[in-house]
């Protein structure tokens, strides 16, 4: 699984896939905000970004992808659809979007191997069936936002389930912004092995130190965002800078 990390720009330390949201704020012209984001991003030496459609509507995500990827067709790109009610994980339309757009990654939040409260059942051939051979497709375990509907099940459990149906499993902390607990980056590190793993919540210059060596890739946006809630190009190259130490 690691080829497609190579690919991407892996080299040993962790890759810095910046979130952009598309409409958080409401404010300006969407693909302006989305354009902005992603400048930011890559001039502070991120190794790529993911649009997500947490504000928006699907689209209203894909009218951005197409006027943005064309400006920015030489830089690693990826996409989050949420879902919505006919389609609850997202990753049809997250998987439609990455083959027509030319994406590298696509990032959905809950793979399917964890039983939650809030998703229905998802059968994993199915979205085994949908994924672009040539995309890195990440999603997570214990993700935050999620019940278990077994509580005694462990993140180790969970990890090693979710080996083989996607390309990266994530782990997070409980809501946005919260650092993810070392510990259990550990604990899936330790059953996984080699294995790609990443973060999606709570990634910092203050705090990358502390599972740096155990992660192959984050997916930040808060602690990268200025009082706009638009990306600070000098946060994104304060984070670059603890990544590589």
């Amino acid at each position: 699984m690691r080829e497609k990390l190579v690919q991407l720009g892996w080299q040993g330390r962790p890759l810095l896939w910046v979130v952009c949201y598309v409409n958080q704020t409401g404010g300006s012209p969407l693909v302006e905000e989305a354009r902005q984001d992603i400048q930011a991003s890559i001039e502070g030496g991120a190794d790529g970004v993911v649009l997500i459609n947490e504000w928006c509507s699907l689209k209203e995500l894909e009218t951005v992808l197409q006027t943005v990827r064309p400006e920015f067709s030489n830089i690693k790109m990826g996409v989050n659809y949420l879902g919505d009610d006919n389609e609850p994980y997202g990753f049809k339309d997250s998987f439609r979007l990455a083959r027509e757009y030319g994406l590298q990654m696509v990032w959905t939040d809950f793979s399917g191997v964890d039983q939650i409260n809030e998703k229905p059942d998802i059968d994993l051939h199915k979205i085994q069936n949908e994924r672009p051979e040539n995309v890195f497709y990440c999603s997570g375990v214990h993700m935050k936002y999620s019940t278990l509907r077994n509580s005694k099940k462990t993140i180790q459990e969970s990890a090693l389930q979710a080996m083989g149906w996607v390309d990266g499993i994530i782990v997070t902390g409980p809501k946005t912004g919260v650092a993810t607990d070392p510990a259990v980056v550990m604990k899936a590190r330790e059953v996984i092995g080699s294995y790609p793993l990443g973060v999606a919540s709570g990634v910092s210059p203050q705090n990358i130190h502390m599972i740096r060596d155990q992660i192959d890739f984050c997916l930040v946006a808060s602690s990268l965002q200025n009082e706009n809630k638009r990306i600070e190009k000098k946060k994104v190259r304060d984070l670059v800078l603890e990544i590589k130490k």
